[in-house]
């Protein structure tokens, strides 16, 4: 399955990691056709290993938690195993 989201230059989560003014609901692309909301990644970070670590990134996360039934996070296995670690406290389990 494929499908095409909004051009390369649209917002994503790096953006709202970088700019607390930016909400979910500010970068999240809705695809009804597949009833799915995707976050882009949006630009490159200068350091992706600090957009990881930002407490920001775990901001968006709980309020992905507040909107949404699932929240996947789709990232690369870190060459850091701290950034592996970190990522555990992340996932969790809604009641």
């Amino acid at each position: 399955m494929s499908f095409a989201l909004e051009g390369s230059d649209t917002r994503g989560l790096v953006d709202a990691i970088a700019d607390d003014r930016l909400t979910l609901p500010d970068v999240v692309q809705h695809l009804p056709r597949f009833n799915l909301s995707v976050l882009p990644a949006g630009r490159s970070p200068a350091s992706p290993y600090e957009a990881l670590h930002s407490p920001r990134l775990e901001g968006l996360l709980e309020e992905g938690r507040l909107h949404y039934a699932y929240v996947v996070v789709d990232t690369r296995s870190s060459p850091r195993p701290t950034a592996g670690s970190s990522r555990g406290s992340w996932i969790g389990s809604s009641s």
